[in-house]
């Protein structure tokens, strides 16, 4: 930066004419003083998108003070830092809206500032309903067009971009020599939004230079990366707040990893890198952006209309260089474009002894013009005293003024200021306040705690921040963060504190939302995760099973009824269908259980069980019924839902074992929010409305917080004997109802089961279970059957051959295309495993769809016909047969579908 020194005047009338103008000067300022407005400050609210501590946020706070506190009159500021840096807007904005609206009730602005594009997107659409008719004027927006603002009355401002261009323009011709041109930048939304700058700009340079990318790089491969770089290179920063690896970087840190690890000149497009080893480049500048804004600011409160303001869309980009880097790469400062700004530049001679020059002058003046000076002196200590008030009074008007809590206080915690917000907060006068401890207003558990942090501050530390709880006058509890400065001695001794605070509830009520969210997400995931461990391996088992019980189905088929093996078979396949059972509870908490649906009421279900619940449960246990009078109907399958109750019923009893205790099972129908649907066990976010419910307790032993975290895991018991798949199946056949899971347990105070289901709604048409009619059909024709497994090969062939039928065997779905592709005016229908390798059965069945539209397919597989259906639906599917099956299912599937019935 360049800067002309001012000349005295070396005429004799020199004293005359500073008498002159300090004469002249105090005259317009006693009538600037008589002319203030009669009406009251206008008041100004400032958005901004982030945080405080942000460089970029301080940055343009500057350059809006700078303009703003320079005005011929009072301007009352009330400043919001919205924090959305570090909060998502969306969950920030709806909380932020409900604070501003009780903050600003009644309020009236003269203006709104917005800072960032977050600042502007929150008050857009709220600006009506929070400060109707209030002009706006942004600054810093990012991609700025003509329909952002389209149709919006009263708003103008600044317009944000980055000048890729002219930096690369810039190093190139101050380094003439370049080649390749090294640009750093990482995978963050701001990243994102950087690489897409750079892409579209990257086309105007490819005759001239290569780029290299070193785009999301661990800090390592980074270093790496810089060290490798040819001599001939020009580095060109974007962004790196956050490595592949996910450590974060501070601007500093950034762009000192990136200076001292390489040897050649490094250019940004930012302003907050200029300082730290870069050498500059044409820079988005923070404080020019707030100057420009301010200046637009004072024209509307001026009386201008802002829409007769036109936006800003150049942005008000600077050349800004360091001159110890200029130094370094032996480049002029009169090498650079006008209207730069050079950071770090020397301090030359004059102002180097500017005070003993000025001095040395005023000595030799004061010699021959005593009378004078000492009148000006006089006018000067006025003159000083004055403005001493006025900025006292100023200053009193920005703290007292303050939305945050300002205060002062001794090393003991003694009080000695409070502002107005502070009073308000804690609901008490000044006088209740100042002259009092503060400690009595933070729980006992946290003195030590504070008194750690005040014993912190000194004269190496003299600033810091701290977060602790506060107790309200009515026994309320609220978190506040303050931010306290101690102020020194002479002699470097602590005398005093002053400290800004602000309310930090909501704050960290959303952070604890947002660690509940996190940790239900895992839940949901992790019984997500289980759910597919069961499924595949109930899918699995009933691969095996359909061998077994295929087989033994054939073996009675072909023997007497006098066979002394006879009992062995049917007791093997007994033993099966058990298998199949257990497969079905798997499938069921997997949630891709068999499921037959029709209308069925809660209470009747539970009346129809009270005789095998009775005698299902401990002696020592009572089991009251509290059911609705009327009917809790709900679309389910039956079946399942006994299962539901008999489960719980039956962990109800074992919970009491030990013990005298009654169980209690109700129903009835609730009407369910948001709110009470959503702190679940399962992961559906389901609608509000009218729920059928059934409820379960016990007065047993209750449950620790660390069972109830594994309660649904599949295989996790706490008896001896349990195999772990009761509460795991329940909560699978809940969710297969699209039903919510609510548990409330404490050691000792036993526990409750609460399960909600949709409740029925007459519109629905029940679905009614096919009818068997099965009987005795040989056929003929010739069926492709595909399956992965040789003994479901071989036990199909069997049965097929035993229907009448002519069978071609394929390995997998890709063999079972190409035997169609061959012979398909032959075959008459498919019998098609859905999970194949190579390819799976719906794969399969498309391409034969191709071949030959109207080709008969039956699918089968060891999950369920529901499954299936949903992947299948309006595809013309002929048949589904689930594993394992017998000769008999089969033989209805293969006769349907030669029939040409599909499902």
């Amino acid at each position: 930066m360049t800067s002309g020194l001012m000349r005295l005047p070396e005429s004799k009338s020199f004293p005359i004419l500073v008498f002159i103008l300090i004469t002249v000067s105090f005259g317009c300022t006693a009538f600037a003083s008589s002319a203030v407005h009669e009406s009251e400050a206008p008041c100004i609210l400032i958005l901004h998108s982030y945080e405080p501590e942000f460089t970029w946020t301080q940055n343009i706070s500057a350059g809006l003070h700078s303009i703003l506190d320079e005005a011929d009159f009072e301007i009352d500021y009330h400043i919001e830092y919205m924090d959305t840096k570090f909060h998502i807007p969306e969950v920030l904005f709806p909380q932020l809206e409900q604070l501003y609206r009780a903050k600003y009730e009644g309020c009236h602005f003269d203006l709104i500032i917005t800072i960032d594009d977050n600042a502007l997107n929150f008050l857009l659409p709220r600006r009506d309903l929070l400060f109707p008719g209030v002009p706006i004027v942004f600054c810093g927006l990012n991609n700025y067009t003509e329909s952002r603002v389209e149709g919006i009355q009263g708003i103008t401002g600044v317009a944000e971009a980055i000048d890729l261009v002219g930096t690369i323009e810039l190093a190139l011709d101050l380094h003439p020599g370049t080649r390749y041109v090294a640009v750093v930048n990482d995978n963050t939304p701001t990243g994102m939004w950087n690489l897409q700058g750079f892409r579209s700009v990257s086309s105007v340079f490819t005759d001239r230079i290569e780029f290299i990318e070193l785009f999301n790089l661990t800090t390592e491969e980074l270093i790496e990366s810089l060290h490798a770089l040819p001599d001939e290179t020009v580095i060109l920063l974007l962004s790196f707040y956050l490595d592949q690896a996910g450590r974060a970087f501070s601007y500093q840190e950034y762009t000192v990893l990136v200076t001292e690890n390489c040897d050649v000149p490094v250019y940004t497009a930012w302003d907050m890198f200029v300082g730290y080893g870069v050498i500059g480049g044409i820079v988005t500048s923070g404080m020019a952006q707030g100057e420009h804004a301010a200046r637009l600011a004072l024209r509307v409160l001026d009386g201008e209309s802002a829409d007769d303001i036109p936006v800003l869309t150049e942005s008000p980009n600077v050349p800004m260089f360091d001159y110890n880097v200029l130094q370094r790469f032996g480049i002029s400062v009169s090498d650079l474009p006008v209207g730069r700004v050079v950071v770090n530049e020397p301090v030359s001679l004059y102002y180097r002894h500017k005070t003993f020059i000025w001095m040395a002058s005023a000595f030799v003046l004061l010699q021959s013009v005593m009378i004078l000076a000492l009148t000006i002196n006089v006018l000067r200590r006025k003159r000083a005293e004055g403005k001493l008030r006025q900025s006292e009074a100023r200053y009193r008007g920005i703290v007292e003024d303050q939305t945050e809590l300002i205060c002062r206080n001794l090393p003991d915690g003694t009080l000695t200021f409070v502002n107005d917000a502070y009073c308000r907060y804690f609901r008490r006068s000044r006088d209740e306040l100042t002259g009092q401890s503060f400690m009595p207003l933070i729980p006992e558990e946290h003195h030590q705690a504070v008194k750690d942090y005040f014993a912190s501050l000194g004269n190496e530390n003299p600033v810091a921040t701290h977060e602790y709880r506060i107790v309200m006058p009515d026994g309320e509890s609220r978190w506040n963060q303050w931010t306290n400065r101690a102020i020194l001695n002479n002699d470097g001794e602590v005398i005093e504190f002053q400290g800004a605070g602000r309310d930090i509830t909501e704050r960290k009520h959303s952070e604890q939302e947002q660690r509940n969210l996190e940790r239900q997400v895992l839940h949901a995931q992790k019984l997500e995760s289980l759910g597919i461990l069961a499924g595949g391996i109930a899918h699995d088992f009933n691969n095996l099973l359909t061998g077994i019980l295929g087989n033994a189905d054939l073996a009675l088929f072909d023997l007497p009824p006098e066979s002394p093996v006879r009992q062995n078979i049917q007791d093997i396949e007994t033993t099966v269908l058990r298998a199949a059972e257990l497969c079905q509870q798997m499938l069921a908490y997997s949630g891709k259980g068999h499921i037959t649906i029709e209308p069925v009421d809660l209470s009747e279900i539970v009346r129809e069980m009270s005789h095998i619940l009775e005698v299902s449960i401990n002696k020592k246990a009572v089991l009251e019924y509290k059911l609705a009078e009327n009917p809790a109907i709900i679309m389910a399958d039956a079946t399942q839902i006994r299962q539901v109750i008999m489960n719980l019923i039956t962990n109800a009893s074992d919970a009491i074992i030990d013990m005298s205790g009654v169980i209690s099972i109700s129903t009835g129908l609730v009407l369910c929010d948001s709110s009470h649907l959503y702190v679940t066990y399962t992961d559906e976010y389901l609608r509000e409305g009218v729920y059928a419910f059934l409820e379960v307790t016990d007065s047993g032993c209750g449950m620790d917080d660390s069972t109830k975290q594994k309660l649904f895991d599949p295989f996790f018991s706490t008896k001896v004997e349990g195999r772990g798949l009761g509460l795991s199946s329940v909560q699978g056949i809940v969710r297969g109802h699209k039903g919510v899971l609510k548990v409330y347990s404490e050691p000792g105070n036993g526990t409750t089961f609460r399960i909600l289901l949709p409740a029925y709604d007459k519109s629905t048409r029940p679905i009614t279970p096919e009818k068997d009619g099965q009987e005795e059909w040989i056929g003929h024709g010739t069926v492709l059957l595909a399956d992965d497994e040789e003994i479901i090969r071989k036990v199909g062939r069997c049965m097929l051959e035993r229907l009448g039928l002519s069978v071609i065997l394929a390995v997998d779905g890709h063999e079972a295309v190409e035997i169609f592709r061959a012979r398909h005016n032959e075959i008459d229908c498919v019998l098609l495993d859905l999970t194949m390798p190579n390819m799976n059965g719906e794969e399969a069945f498309r391409e034969m769809k191709r071949i030959r539209k109207d080709v008969r397919v039956i699918l089968s597989s060891g999950y369920s016909e529901q499954e299936v259906s949903r992947r299948f639906a309006g595809k013309d599917l002929f048949g589904f047969i689930q594993k394992p099956y017998v000769l008999k299912v089969l033989q209805k599937a293969i006769r349907e579908a030669l029939n040409g019935e599909t499902t």
